[in-house]
């Protein structure tokens, strides 16, 4: 570890707060604000749009004020700063130890004020014998070299490439299976194989990517947790291990890129690993730049007192069945009291801490001056920008670094730019309170990696990075979910709203800053956002509390977004897709409408298949609907986008699924569990959304079972169910794929009962 400055004692600020803490202590605490933290001196250079190619940085005759209160940022006052000159790393820990001094004291105020129960419990089930395999289809006598067409990853932005559990190119197949990555030929399918297996490095695999001959292997390496709950001294708990309640992770986990040359399909060579510390929180390959965000908290030192010392009369602690009672305070001053002696105690470990504690391991002092630290409050972390040029040889290969102390929140990589987006931290909810987001948007050169070219705020947040889109390289679209807070006869009450807004990079004196230009009116008022679709001119946005509006948006001109029609219908969609320039397809979950009591009848949920025409936009109509399964029923579509595969050559969809009890209308080919009846498929259906009849715009072509598959294992600990479950599909000509982590699974569209070939990926 390189040899980082300590700051200079600050004994007039630590005696302040330290006075501040004593008289909290003295009066009973009470809601007040944790102390202001001190934020970096910046200076604001001249910068043109796009891009901003000198981001602001630290300057002892500037000073960029930190709210002293829990209002957010407005984009006019919103930087994204670095430290810089002989000062940065001094710079740099003070404003570490500021921050966390904050976050710390906030903390505990919160558990101060608010005491509740602890909730344990241990889930244990078992399973039954799996059922037969289906019988097997005759061999195929195809032997075409590869498919005309075939299914890839659903990504979010094209030619933005995203890892996924599975990668293929329509002859070849990887799939991660426990600690291996298993390399298959795929085509022709009836000839499916194994040919290879790749092991990795790390605790957890996270995803794949393949460049033409080059397979990228993701995957975390974490560390165990350091178990330091009180709890775990209570002796009612007996023989549990120690619940999780108060645990402190040393945060050495790290993310590891291991790099395969796949040119001899059977031989997989690895050219290298690349480490970078944190955990992965998102990867994009666009061409041969590899794109990653990691993050990392940052580690308190040792002694902290997250609960304080508590009275030794063990009377005071009584474990109630799964709930544990914690009260050992006999009053709420002595509680306070208590609270508050633990805070001052904590800040001034927090500030006798050094440099070296805060940052990572490989962290050396050249690279202070490649932090941004925000002037808004947010959720605090350590986020790293990394990037690796993929066209250099394999020896000449390094990340290319920046950080940022703040955590990422969501992440979108748009066609050019990469955007971080997190939310505005309040210390406490308060009446009329509206949540807020602060995004700032990051350009990129080969050679010197990302560059910070505009920052801007927005009121609400991002369910998903399907809510933000980038056009032009110059607005971004954004579907926000509004959250505002009211006292309701002294209740807090949540409303929720969505609205689109529409930022764009400004110039001159607004250089650096992406301003709102455009909003629409606030939709649906006491709704959820569900899903947003946002291409090109178009917008779709749909939202849910009793039933479905879908709202149709006119985004050709930034400065006036409108929208153009609404359409009501039971349930809500969660992932839209676009099928041709008329039509989008919804999956969702069916709901009926509520009955005259406002009541909704939850035995009639299912999952839904939807298909919209948008031909008109002023008038949208739900043109085909299908409902599938039972009322237990789920698919990963439903959450993961990637899980969702559409093959535009053919229109046909797969979906994997999961369902409790028997398929509505169709074969009981299911695994017997003692909770019920469980199943794992992937289903097939073709998409005709012009022909005449309604019934046939979505028809089911059938499903790929893998109950037969089923696996028990057991320990002396737990019992964990084994199934490969269908976790992705395939679509490559008439063939589908079910891939699960155990196998994979491929039969023809006319007959997907009758497997052409498995392949079991367990050993």
């Amino acid at each position: 570890m390189p040899n980082l400055p300590k700051t200079s004692t600050r004994a007039s600020v630590l005696a302040a707060l330290f006075a501040a803490a004593l008289a909290l202590s003295a009066c009973g605490g009470g809601g007040s604000s944790p102390a202001a933290p001190v934020p970096p001196p910046v200076s604001n250079p001249p910068v043109s749009n796009p891009p901003v190619t000198t981001p602001p940085t630290a300057s002892a005759s500037n000073t960029i004020e930190r709210p002293q209160s829990d209002a957010p940022v407005t984009t006019e006052k919103l930087q994204l700063a670095k430290f810089s000159g002989a000062g940065a790393c001094t710079q740099l820990e003070t404003y570490i130890e500021d921050t966390l001094t904050q976050q710390m004291r906030a903390a505990l105020e919160y558990q101060r004020d608010n005491p509740s129960p602890y909730r344990i419990g241990v889930p244990g089930i078992t399973l039954a014998a799996p059922v037969a395999a289906p019988a097997p289809a005759p061999p195929s006598a195809r032997s075409d070299a590869a498919p005309a067409n075939f299914s890839t990853t659903n990504v979010r932005t094209d030619g933005v490439d995203e890892p996924d559990v599975m990668k293929n190119d329509g002859t070849r197949m990887f799939v991660i299976s426990g600690q291996d990555v298993v390399h298959l030929q795929s085509w022709p399918a009836a000839q499916m194989k194994e040919l290879a297996r790749s092991s990795f490095v790390g605790s957890r695999p996270s995803g794949l990517l393949l460049l033409g001959n080059r397979l990228l292997v993701m995957s975390t390496q974490y560390a165990a947790p350091i178990y330091t709950s009180p709890l775990a001294t209570v002796p009612a708990l007996g023989a549990l291990p120690p619940p999780c309640i108060d645990c402190r992770y040393p945060d050495t986990g790290k993310t590891i890129v291991s790099v395969f040359d796949i040119s001899l399909p059977s031989t997989p060579v690895l050219q290298r690993t690349l480490d970078l510390p944190g955990s992965l929180i998102a990867t994009r390959l666009v061409g041969q730049s590899l794109r990653a965000v990691v993050g990392r908290s940052f580690q308190y030192p040792a002694g902290l007192e997250w609960i304080p010392p508590v009275p030794s009369n063990p009377n005071r602690i009584t474990p109630t069945g799964a709930i544990q009672a914690w009260e050992p305070w006999a009053s709420t001053a002595e509680r306070t009291a208590a609270f508050n002696a633990s805070i001052a105690k904590n800040e001034s470990i927090i500030r006798s801490a050094t440099l070296a504690q805060w940052v990572p391991a490989d962290f050396p002092a050249s690279e202070c001056g490649q932090v941004f630290a925000p002037n808004a409050t947010s959720a605090f972390g350590w986020t790293t920008l990394a990037s690796l040029d993929l066209a250099q040889p394999s020896a000449q290969q390094a990340w290319l670094r920046q950080h940022a102390l703040t955590e990422p929140g969501l992440v979108y990589q748009g066609p050019q730019n990469l955007h971080l987006v997190s939310r505005h931290w309040y210390r406490r909810t308060a009446a009329a309170q509206t949540d807020t987001s602060y995004v700032h948007r990051f350009g990129f050169t080969a050679g010197t990696g990302f560059e910070l070219l505009a920052s801007g705020t927005f009121e609400g947040g991002l369910k998903d990075d399907y809510s933000i889109d980038e056009h032009n390289n110059a607005d971004l679209r954004i579907a926000s979910q509004l959250v505002k807070w009211r006292d309701n006869a002294g209740r807090l009450e949540r409303i929720n709203s969505t609205r689109v807004v529409v930022l764009r990079a400004g110039s001159g004196t607004a250089a650096g800053k992406l301003e709102q230009i455009g909003q629409t009116a606030e939709l649906a008022t006491g709704e959820t956002l569900q899903s947003a679709r946002i291409m090109g001119t178009r917008g779709f946005v749909v939202t849910f509390r009793q039933v479905d509006p879908l709202f149709t948006l006119d985004l050709s001109d930034g400065r006036n977004p409108r929208v153009l029609g609404e359409l009501k219908v039971p349930g809500f969609s969660t992932y839209l897709h676009p099928v041709d320039d008329k039509t989008i397809l919804g999956i969702g979950t069916f709901l009926p409408e509520p009955d005259v009591n406002g009541r909704i009848d939850g035995s009639q949920r299912r999952v839904q298949m939807s298909l919209f025409d948008v031909s008109d936009m002023r008038a949208p109509k739900q043109s085909a609907n299908l409902l599938l399964g039972s009322v237990s029923a789920s698919s990963a579509a439903l959450y993961e986008h990637k899980a969702f595969t559409y093959l535009a050559a053919a229109k046909r969809v797969a979906l994997p699924f999961f369902d409790y009890g028997p398929p509505v209308g169709g074969p009981v080919t299911i695994m017997p569990m003692p909770f019920g009846q469980a199943s794992s498929t992937l289903k097939v259906f073709d998409l005709d959304p012009a022909n005449a009849d309604a019934a046939k715009r979505i028809s089911t072509r059938g499903e790929i079972s893998m109950n037969d598959l089923t696996r028990n294992i057991t320990s002396a600990q737990s019992r964990l169910i084994y199934m490969p479950w269908v976790q992705r599909g395939v679509l490559a000509d008439d063939i589908c794929y079910a891939v699960g982590e155990g196998a994979v699974r491929a039969a023809n569209v006319s007959d997907l009962t009758r497997p052409l070939a498995t392949v079991n990926l367990v050993r």
